[in-house]
């Protein structure tokens, strides 16, 4: 356990207080950067967030599109029905439980 390592480098014959002064002053320059980049960062989200806030109200031809088509299948017919009915019990037709507890398959 006797004596320390030698520094090696630029700092090797420099005293100790010189040495904690540039890695405080690293360290002040480093806080500086990350500093400005979180504050750049939160700038940019509000700036999203305050752009996409509102909403133009949707033109009646881009509700029609987006309402959902009437089935080609009669609900006997549907396969997803009679999935959405398989936790039915054994003595009821799925059919029968999904039209009782769910609304219609197209208003999902």
């Amino acid at each position: 356990m006797g004596k320390r390592a030698a520094l090696s480098g630029p700092l090797a014959d420099q005293p100790r207080s010189t040495m904690i002064e540039a890695q405080s002053r690293s360290a002040r320059v480093l806080w500086r950067i990350v500093r400005w980049l979180l504050t750049a960062v939160v700038l940019l989200a509000a700036a999203l967030f305050l752009a996409n806030a509102s909403d133009e109200r949707l033109s009646t031809q881009a509700q029609a599109t987006l309402a959902p088509p009437e089935s080609r299948y009669h609900d006997s017919e549907n396969l997803l029905v009679l999935l959405a009915g398989l936790d039915a019990p054994a003595d009821k037709s799925p059919l029968t439980v999904v039209k009782r507890t769910s609304p219609p398959i197209g208003a999902w």
